[in-house]
């Protein structure tokens, strides 16, 4: 990808993500049952007062802002994201003239609440979300820059970081939140939304740092290729240890790959795709120590083609522990590589 299309993509992945993840998770209300107490004798009940009649019932404690805020965008009870709506914005969208239904603003909502992402909200402290997608190794982190209350009125300040790989994605511009919820009948509800992107096109260091950023998502971009060619290479030897158990693991990735073959056979598993080869943007694979007859141990590095880039070397054994080496060495890796988060 050219770096002018890297720069384009991510102000309108940013602001997706920005309306959608600075949300979510479910307020709790606690209910304690009435106990009946007895008294007397020989388990014998007590006469009991009308006041001592009545049953003891814990007050359920009120919703804070924060929890509401979160609740509109995660909550899974029907209705969780309506209930926060303002009143102007309900007859807004009931007129029909704006050409936006609930139902849309919701289908946006679910996306976050798609299946292989992980999500973890707090509704207290300097972090309000976290999530991690399994399948693209990206974590995305809201933290709490401030917060001011009000009594009926709410404002939270919420900077948006994004993570890939155990690194910070780099982004052309710092993007802040700013939601405020305002109390009506009782119900919190989400009264403004701000979003902000800091842009000094006009500074020269920003300009010099911009260009260090694009050349960053160029190495993160190369790093998670390698990854996930690292890792479909680890699968391929755990069934190939399987399927041929007098051989175990083999150190040769042609062994794992193989066309035309009638059968699988040690010497063509067809466990790779047949286009599958040592090297994949930028970086070279190899596989050393299958150590043993059957070979029971086996490493795989994942080097980059050149060191100036700044990309780091990764390493894999049967463990399916991955480890890297900033300096992309891949002996560093093997000997004191550290654990890929």
């Amino acid at each position: 990808m050219g770096r002018e299309a890297a720069v384009n993509r991510f102000p309108t992945k940013t602001l997706l993500w920005a309306g959608i993840l600075c949300f979510g998770a479910m307020a709790s209300a606690q209910t304690t049952e009435a106990v009946a107490t007895h008294d007397g004798a020989a388990g014998v009940p007590a006469q009991r007062t009308g006041e001592d009649a009545r049953p003891s019932i814990n007050p359920v404690p009120k919703q804070t802002a924060r929890q509401a805020l979160l609740e509109m965008f995660f909550g899974r009870k029907p209705g969780a994201f309506e209930k926060h709506l303002p009143t102007a914005m309900h007859e807004f969208l009931k007129a029909g003239n704006s050409g936006i239904s609930v139902n849309e603003l919701l289908q946006a909502v679910n996306e976050i609440r798609q299946s292989g992402r992980e999500m973890e909200t707090f509704d207290e402290g300097p972090v309000l979300l976290h999530s991690r997608d399994s399948r693209t190794e990206q974590n995305i982190e809201i933290s709490v820059e401030s917060e001011s209350d009000r009594g009926d009125e709410y404002e939270i300040r919420l900077a948006i970081a994004l993570y890939r790989n155990g690194r910070a994605l780099p982004l052309p511009f710092s993007p802040t939140l700013i939601c405020t919820m305002k109390m009506d009948s009782d119900v919190w509800r989400l009264d403004d939304l701000l979003l902000s992107l800091h842009l000094p096109v006009g500074d020269p260091d920003f300009l010099a740092t911009l260009n260090q950023r694009i050349e960053a998502t160029k190495v993160e971009q190369q790093e998670g290729a390698a990854l996930r060619s690292l890792r479909s290479i680890a699968t391929a030897e755990v069934s190939y240890a399987a399927a041929f158990p007098n051989v175990g693991f083999t150190c040769s990735l042609s062994d794992l790959g193989g066309t035309g073959a009638s059968q699988p056979s040690p010497r063509a598993a067809m466990m790779l795709d047949s286009g599958f080869g040592n090297a994949v943007e930028g970086y070279t694979f190899s596989i050393t120590d299958c150590s043993g007859s059957p070979a029971r141990h086996f490493q795989i590095m994942a080097v980059p083609q050149s060191t100036e880039g700044g990309q780091r070397a990764f390493c894999e054994d049967e463990s399916g522990r991955i480890r890297y080496a900033e300096d992309g060495e891949a002996a560093a890796c093997l000997s004191a590589g550290e654990p890929l988060p």
